[in-house]
């Protein structure tokens, strides 16, 4: 087993990096070789419940590394249960989350790991200028609702790349099952005074099919305006 770590002033952490992965079966080979270059302790890939070749790249890539682990289940859940079920499996201290579509550069998973030293929880920022238009509306008006939630602001509240210490990722004890998981970590994470960094990531979105349709971002708006109410009532305190 590889126990490669990533060092923080001096001290070496072992990180886990976890893959949910929904359909990816054209993207997830790619996606998980630009983790498996870095040194990381393991590569935990969720498949989520599916239909296409994803489930056997990620067994062909597990029989190239012993550091990628596969949790697989049916049928199909949704992100959130994915990175909860990805959690659980991790056997490292530090986390670090980041999506299957290689539209985020993995030679960031060291910085993001790193940038734990100080901090509670590290967000992935994306350039808006980089962000297609619909999506670049959907993040300005989550970072709205969670600075009404919380007088604070998290700069990529919808952010799939995250690192979060597994202590503090169980604390925050997250139950969303699909892509609100992201906006309830950070209206979570602010209510019970995490200290927040960020780090500037670069994202390239690929032609294909988009994960995050209308449906999902109307979900994740009705989600934001009942965390205010939640968090101006201290349910999330």
């Amino acid at each position: 087993m590889v126990t490669a770590g990533l060092r923080v002033k001096g001290a070496k952490i072992k990180v886990s990096v976890i893959m949910p992965a929904y359909n990816e079966g054209k993207n997830l080979q790619a996606a998980a070789a630009g983790v498996l270059k870095q040194r990381v302790g393991e590569l935990v890939i969720v498949d989520d419940g599916s239909t296409d070749s994803t489930l056997e790249v990620a067994k062909r890539l597990s029989r190239g590394d012993p550091r990628v682990r596969i949790v697989s289940y049916h049928p199909n859940r949704g992100k959130g249960y994915a990175m909860r079920s990805g959690a659980r499996a991790a056997s490292n201290s530090a986390l670090v989350f980041i999506d299957s579509d290689s539209q985020f550069d993995a030679s960031y998973v060291g910085k993001m790991a790193a940038a734990l030293d100080g901090a509670d929880m590290v967000v992935g920022y994306r350039d808006p200028e980089s962000i297609p238009p619909s999506r670049r509306l959907a993040n300005a008006f989550a970072r709205v609702m969670v600075f009404i939630a919380t007088g604070k602001t998290v700069r990529d509240v919808l952010s799939g790349f995250r690192a979060i210490r597994k202590q503090d990722f169980d604390a925050l004890k997250p139950r969303e099952d699909r892509f609100e998981i992201e906006s309830e970590l950070s209206l979570k994470a602010l209510k019970r005074r995490f200290r927040i960094r960020h780090v500037s990531v670069p994202v390239v979105y690929h032609g294909g099919a988009n994960k995050l349709r209308a449906r999902h971002s109307i979900r994740i708006s009705i989600y934001l305006i009942k965390g205010v109410l939640k968090c101006w009532s201290g349910y999330y305190a």
